[in-house]
């Protein structure tokens, strides 16, 4: 039988960091003449989300060219980039373009993880709601559990007894979001 379930979208891999406003990268693109600047709203070491007036078609290959927060001793960083999501304007939000790093040498990426150790996430506008889809079930089970003052009672499928734990591979979802960074270690006396 068709039931409806809620699906909910998958995490980010890594967690977006809210930049200092005035904080902006140049973009260059082969559609335009010039590189353009644009305001950085969120940096990670996978990407960026920029406001951006015009946007440019998802899978288009840029360079970005900038100076994350804490990173003025290393001087500009200049990575190829490809364009993974754009959204319009709406409710007085501007149009965005999020980009996703492609080349970010190993190290670099190790010194921007550092560099954004600290800085709070940015805050989320709405609150994500899950989509309903429509799924096949063999066999609905109803499970009954009589607690004295209540009644409750849950339909699953199935499926669910077949659970294996050893298949799970815990991992977390982003950083600590509270912490700060590590105190000052003396290497000398």
């Amino acid at each position: 039988m068709l039931q409806s379930a809620e699906v909910f979208t998958n995490a980010r891999s890594t967690l977006r960091r809210s930049v200092p406003q005035s904080f902006q990268s140049e973009v260059i693109a082969g559609r335009w003449d010039t590189p353009r600047a644009h305001r950085v709203l969120d940096l990670s070491e996978e990407g960026m989300r920029v406001a951006s007036g015009t946007r440019l078609p998802r899978g288009e290959h840029v360079v970005l060219s900038f100076i994350p927060p804490g990173w003025w001793v290393h001087g500009e960083l200049t990575v190829f980039a490809r364009v993974a999501r754009e959204t319009e304007r709406h409710d007085g939000a501007p149009a965005t373009m999020g980009f996703e790093f492609i080349d970010l040498p190993r190290g670099a990426r190790t010194e921007l993880s550092r560099c954004l150790r600290g800085l709070p996430p940015p805050l989320p506008r709405v609150r994500a709601r899950p989509k309903k889809e429509l799924v096949w079930i063999d066999v609905m089970v109803t499970y009954t559990e009589d607690l004295g003052d209540r009644v409750n009672t849950f339909e699953v499928s199935e499926r669910i007894a077949d659970f294996d734990a050893g298949s799970l591979q815990l991992q977390t979802l982003g950083g600590l979001v509270t912490g700060g960074r590590r105190p000052y270690r003396w290497r000398h006396a």
